[in-house]
């Protein structure tokens, strides 16, 4: 089981703060498992007046890794594809809420150190690459695009059982 939280860039078109949860299967020479990722974007706000919005993503989805073991350090590249929506919410003038899909493939690498046992430190950064692109307006003024790559940094514990 990992937990972490971290930030985004890129994909959302805006910088963005992120939660993930996941949980795997271990066998010696691949781990295999899902992952649930949610991630907020800050308030934007639009010029003239008090216009403005939130966007949000969640997604879920399943993910692969190898690990090499680095002495008490082990690496873990992994690759994943994870699904959902991103809920754009506006806020005076005509808004709304309204979901769109999403979809992203994700590689990226890992770090696990062992603190205690069972415990564990785990650091990671993400390319992610949305499969679906998306224009957001308000009462039709430009907010934001979603962009073609992103990265995602973030850091928490794991809890294994072997």
């Amino acid at each position: 089981l990992h937990a972490g939280a971290g930030a985004g860039v890129g994909s959302l078109g805006r910088a963005s703060g992120h939660v993930l949860l996941g949980t795997a299967l271990v066998w010696p020479r691949i781990r295999w498992g899902i992952r649930l990722d949610h991630a907020l974007v800050r308030r934007f706000r639009i010029d003239p007046g008090d216009l403005g919005g939130n966007l949000s993503a969640l997604t879920a989805g399943t993910e692969v890794s190898v690990p090499v073991e680095l002495g008490p350090i082990q690496l873990l590249p992994t690759a994943g594809v994870r699904a959902g929506s991103v809920r754009a919410r506006g806020v005076g003038g005509g808004a709304r809420t309204r979901w769109v899909p999403w979809v992203l493939g994700a590689a990226g690498l890992s770090l696990v150190w062992p603190v205690s046992n069972p415990w564990r430190l785990r650091v990671g950064a993400e390319v992610e690459v949305p499969m679906v692109r998306h224009t957001f307006k308000f009462d039709d003024r430009f907010v934001t695009n979603s962009q073609g790559i992103g990265g995602l940094l973030w850091l928490g514990p794991e809890l294994g059982f072997r």
